[in-house]
């Protein structure tokens, strides 16, 4: 979901395709998603520590720098940038998938179009 669909569903636009597409993109180079959200056995892990004490879940949750919410994490974390995960991917493309996943609608690439030309062409 992008940030705009989150925030205020009237600024929703092809940009937000757009925005799909880079994270389509980066899942399918990296079989993960570009925020740090914690892995369901960390859940798991942090839950049977903490037993049904919500405040000390959320509390250990962002102690380990992760959030609890996944739509605050979208309008408010940190992506990870997709060559920490798989250093194989050129920064041509590590560039476009950062277009694409812009957080603020204005930076992100405004025509479809242009998104795709820059995709066909990637340099290695």
């Amino acid at each position: 979901m992008s940030p705009e669909q989150i925030l205020n569903c009237k600024d929703v636009d092809h940009r937000t395709d757009i925005y799909a597409m880079g994270l389509i993109i980066y899942y399918m180079l990296t079989a993960k998603l570009p925020y740090a959200f914690p892995s369901p056995f960390e859940h798991f892990q942090i839950k049977e520590k903490y037993g049904h004490d919500r405040m000390k879940y959320v509390h250990a949750l962002k102690k380990l720098g992760y959030y609890n919410n996944v739509l605050d994490l979208i309008i408010e974390g940190d992506m990870v940038p997709i060559q920490e995960i798989n250093d194989n991917i050129p920064t041509s493309m590590a560039k476009i998938i950062d277009r694409a996943l812009e957080r603020r609608i204005e930076k992100r690439y405004q025509k479809t179009i242009d998104f795709l030309h820059d995709i066909e062409n990637v340099q290695s």
